[in-house]
């Protein structure tokens, strides 16, 4: 939610944050579950598991030769996370969190909403406010994102428990990059002497 975040209020990655969130239906969670069990397989230097798909196959090449790790994590609710070997010493490049979604992509006819990052906790957003998909400026990129992301933004915010202007005040939090932290809710431009805002 993060980088819809940043998206809709800087076209970009938010300034101070060390991460790119990506969302993909939940189906796909075995199959990567299975990258990061063979990537530890590789690790511990044994036998990878066998039921891989040709695709996991050639995402756990990518991954392994660009440095790359896949990772799970648990924090607030099953995430995995693509990064850097090394990631969080001195990488400048963001690591990519992939969280699941459900009915994002299958079941349409059955689920009027799609449910972000947890099934029990995660907001649910009408699936009108998320197709038809449309492309966003991203830096450099174009990323597919849903049809009304201000409107999507604001539910998931909402969710959290925060009902601030998001395009304008940037609300207290861990600063990733320079590992500082504010605890006020700021007007964005005041921090422009510290970070490059779009």
């Amino acid at each position: 939610a993060g980088s819809l975040l940043g998206a809709v209020r800087h076209m970009d990655r938010i300034p101070w944050d060390d991460d790119v969130d990506l969302g993909v239906d939940a189906v796909h969670e075995p199959s990567l579950a299975g990258v990061v069990t063979a990537i530890a397989a590789q690790r511990l230097g044994v036998d990878s598991p066998f039921g891989l798909s040709k695709r996991a196959i050639r995402a756990l090449q990518l991954l392994t030769s660009a440095g790359h790790q896949l990772s799970i994590s648990d924090s607030r609710s099953l995430q995995f996370r693509v990064s850097p070997q090394g990631f969080g010493l001195s990488s400048d490049e963001p690591a990519v969190d992939i969280w699941l979604c459900y009915h994002l992509d299958l079941e349409k006819d059955m689920y009027p909403e799609v449910i972000l990052m947890s099934h029990q906790y995660g907001p649910r957003i009408p699936r009108t406010l998320i197709e038809p998909r449309q492309k966003l400026p991203f830096g450099a990129l174009a990323l597919w994102g849903p049809a009304e992301p201000a409107e999507v933004t604001r539910l998931y915010l909402e969710n959290s428990g925060w009902h601030g202007d998001f395009r304008k005040i940037c609300r207290g939090r861990k600063v990733h990059a320079i590992q500082a932290e504010y605890d006020l809710e700021i007007d964005c431009a005041s921090l422009a002497d510290r970070f490059a805002f779009a």
